[in-house]
């Protein structure tokens, strides 16, 4: 895979692309489920939620997030967007990923409005697009992604970021203000 992505992954633009894989899993985990089993952990939302507070931080420009239809992806993404809107999207779906283009998805995605754009998406969906993109492997841990340029010519990766690293570039960020 792409090396990690840097802080200035964070520059605000229409066409980047941030993938993540939701939080922790309620029915492959010992801990509390937050409300469905379905869904993800008590501990899950908490790092959502973290980890919503450190892209704000980072970057406190407009963005738009979005979700697969399931409960595990839209409870990641609420808990990381706080009290903004979810769009969903049932083409991030595990199985729906597999069978679009990836270039087609996000540039569908970067079409709706003039932000940054943060998808909840599933560890298959993630797989598949490093695979389709970067021909590289990846096998994403929770709430760990992709960050992605579109542009005219095609959809870049351009690396990838784990929790622990967005929070480090939020800290970054904050000192920096």
């Amino acid at each position: 895979m792409s090396p990690a992505a840097h802080p200035g992954i964070f520059r605000i633009t229409k066409r980047r692309a941030l993938l993540l894989r939701h939080a922790e899993r309620c029915d492959r985990s010992d801990h509390q489920c937050l409300n469905d089993q379905h869904g993800i952990t008590v501990r899950g939302q908490q790092q959502a939620v973290a980890l919503g507070r450190a892209w704000r931080m980072a970057m406190p420009h407009a963005y738009q997030t979005f979700s697969s239809d399931t409960l595990r992806t839209r409870q990641s993404a609420q808990g990381f967007t706080g009290t903004a809107s979810v769009n969903v999207l049932p083409q991030l779906g595990s199985h729906a990923c597999k069978q679009a283009s990836p270039e087609q998805l996000l540039k569908e995605v970067a079409e709706r409005g003039a932000s940054a754009k943060v998808l909840f998406t599933h560890s298959e969906c993630l797989s598949h697009i490093a695979q389709q993109l970067a021909d590289a492997r990846f096998s994403p841990d929770y709430l760990t992604g992709i960050v992605l340029s579109v542009h005219s010519s095609g959809v870049r990766v351009e690396g990838t970021i784990t929790a622990q690293e967005m929070a480090i570039a939020a800290r970054g960020q904050y000192a920096a203000n």
